[in-house]
């Protein structure tokens, strides 16, 4: 079993399991918070297949020289907006699954690390408030573990509350504050965005903490973009104990910017994928008593997603209305 030891003799091959723990604390929460009032069609069905290249840990720890790590992840989200006519409200209803597998290299006999797993689901509702304003409220709790023993610890609970209001045809502004209440403390964050979309195929959101996100769709068929995002989570580490001296939890934050392309090859599936860098990479590990026992940064590296994605088709444009020539 993993992570059993006392900090200070654990070796590295016990904490380092769970460096690259990418989950989707703050990015799924924006999806959900960020769904388009018009013109872009909503995600229904989304399946990740990611892959961070090896980068090396740099720290403090004379055990960390020289030893680099991987990640392989799959994530699949499902959301399903209800829309009652009457009143325009949309309600969310939704379900996500992410699992991870670490790789190390440079450590001499250690064993391959944990797998960790998140399962989550989404409640939420879309309000109108007259022709510009709308609220946006979401409640998602998830358990996050290697799951190797049963704990209350594993569980996280996530909301957000924004309000929306739009600028003009093409311009949205939200604000309002996204929380995580994990391991007895609460974390709030402000969050503040602009949704621009010049045409009914162009779309620019740029914002904290979600980054920057241009996309553009070429007909009916093809999506070319780019994206500069913020990615973090915290995974419980079960099996080690819930004492003061103990690894017990871990928390990641990721940066990472790149091209986007899309391949439309159903009526409603969508292929894409993202081909980028990392440009921060930050590690916190925590005891059982939530003090901090490693605060680390690793070496960049580049990431590879391929995605599925299940959007409804877009409608056709409007016609232009016919003209006649003066008689």
């Amino acid at each position: 079993m993993f992570w059993t030891r006392p900090l200070g003799d654990a070796r590295f091959d016990s904490w380092a399991l769970g460096i690259y723990v990418l989950g989707l604390c703050c990015l799924g929460m924006l999806c959900c918070l960020g769904m388009p009032s018009h013109s872009e069609a909503q995600e229904i069905v989304r399946t990740d297949v990611r892959y961070v290249g090896a980068g090396e840990l740099q720290g403090a720890e004379d055990e960390v020289d020289g030893v680099s790590l991987s990640t392989l992840e799959f994530r699949g989200a499902f959301t399903l907006p209800i829309v009652l006519q009457k009143s325009g409200t949309i309600l969310i209803a939704g379900a996500n699954y992410s699992w991870l597998s670490p790789s190390t290299s440079g450590v001499d006999g250690a064993a391959e690390p944990d797998n960790f797993q998140e399962v989550g689901v989404t409640v939420g509702a879309v309000i109108p408030f007259g022709p510009r304003w709308s609220l946006r409220a979401m409640f998602a709790p998830s358990l996050a573990s290697n799951f190797e023993e049963a704990s209350t610890d594993a569980w996280n609970f996530r909301s957000v509350a924004a309000a929306s209001v739009l600028l003009s045809e093409k311009t949205t502004f939200s604000f309002g504050l996204v929380g995580s209440y994990q391991f007895g403390s609460l974390l709030p964050l402000p969050i503040v965005s602009i949704d621009w979309r010049p045409t009914a195929s162009t779309s620019l959101v740029t914002g904290f903490p979600e980054g920057v996100q241009v996309r553009q769709f070429l007909g009916d068929r093809f999506l070319v973009g780019a994206r500069l995002g913020l990615e973090g989570s915290q995974y419980f580490i079960g099996g080690s104990g819930d004492e003061e001296g103990f690894v017990d939890h871990l928390q990641t934050t990721q940066l990472e910017a790149g091209p986007v392309v899309g391949l439309r090859i159903a009526s409603a599936l969508w292929l894409e994928a993202f081909g980028g860098y990392t440009l921060y990479r930050n590690l916190n590990i925590f005891d059982g008593g939530n003090d901090s026992f490693l605060d680390a940064q690793l070496d960049n590296s580049f990431v590879f997603q391929g995605s599925l994605v299940i959007r409804p088709p877009m409608p056709p444009p409007e016609p232009e209305p016919a003209s006649f020539p003066d008689d």
